[in-house]
């Protein structure tokens, strides 16, 4: 067993342990702040693919309701086409 002989010597005992010490949980918990980012930049993917799901079926949704409020329309238009018609002939026959 050696004994020191200055503060310097105590110091530096200490000195060695701890530094490494402090450097493995440093680099812990780096390691543990990139896999919570990494998981944190999944999320965030997720959720922005499944926001764009979420507003290509809104607006599938409404290009159908859109289509079919067109496909009414025309429809309309035409059976009022066909009335007059109907209507302009039972005119001309008198």
């Amino acid at each position: 067993m050696t004994y020191h002989t200055s503060a310097h010597q105590v110091a530096d005992t200490f000195d060695t342990p701890l530094t490494g010490g402090a450097l493995a949980l440093g680099s812990i918990l780096i390691q543990q702040q990139q896999a919570r980012n990494a998981v944190r930049r999944e999320a965030a993917t997720i959720r922005a693919v499944a926001g764009r799901m979420a507003y290509d079926r809104v607006m599938a949704q409404h290009r159908i309701d859109e289509a079919e409020r067109q496909a009414r329309v025309d429809f309309d238009r035409r059976r009022a086409a066909i009335r007059l018609r109907a209507l302009a002939a039972k005119r001309a026959k008198g």
